[in-house]
């Protein structure tokens, strides 16, 4: 199980709440602060975020950078 902190721009917070329905665990979280979107979630394995961020970045425009990638 790994523990992902994400911060994104240039997309809406429902969008990337219905992203990560499909990929990350129940109880993440998702708000925006000062035009960025920022999200916490816990995901199964590295090949299903290998997964997810296929699915970031056919979103055009759309930037994101992760904070932080823990084994929890």
């Amino acid at each position: 199980m790994l523990l992902v902190k994400l911060e994104c721009r240039k997309i809406a917070v429902e969008e990337l709440v219905e992203l990560l329905s499909d990929y990350a665990e129940l109880g993440f979280r998702v708000w925006l602060y000062d035009k960025k979107v920022y999200a916490i979630f816990k995901i199964s394995s590295m090949s299903v975020l290998k997964q997810l961020i296929d699915k970031l970045n056919a979103i055009q425009h759309l930037k994101f950078k992760f904070y932080r990638i823990e084994e929890v």
